[in-house]
Formats: structure tokens, C-alpha cells, sequence
């Protein structure tokens, strides 16, 4: 899942349920989300985020 200038309250109960899910939810710099200003994110399950962002280098 990605998408692109949310607001923290517009993803972070989502990111959650990813994580708890066993996935990863990070900025799409492939840095860890903060919850303080908004971002453009990327949600998925672990191999998908490894290819996801191997494929951008």
C-alpha cells in the first residue's frame, strides 16, 4: 500500500495493525514513520518491502 502526504491520523492506527499483522509500515524513504507532521507512506508485509525498495536503487 502506498500513499502519498497523509496526516499522522490517517495512518498510524493502520500502521499498526500492519505491524501487529507481522508486517512493516515505513515513510517512503524507507525511514521509520513519525507521527508528527505528515508523510507519505508504504505498507506491507516484509519480503514486499525488501524487493520494493531493492527495485528503486
Amino acid at each position: 500500500y502506498k500513499a502519498h502526504e497523509l496526516f499522522p491520523w490517517d495512518f498510524a492506527a493502520g500502521s499498526l495493525i500492519v505491524e501487529e499483522a507481522g508486517g512493516e509500515a515505513c515513510t517512503m524513504e524507507n525511514t521509520p514513520l513519525t507521527f508528527f507532521q505528515p508523510q507519505s507512506i508504504f505498507a506491507s508485509n516484509k519480503r514486499l518491502k525488501q524487493k520494493h525498495f531493492e527495485g528503486l536503487k
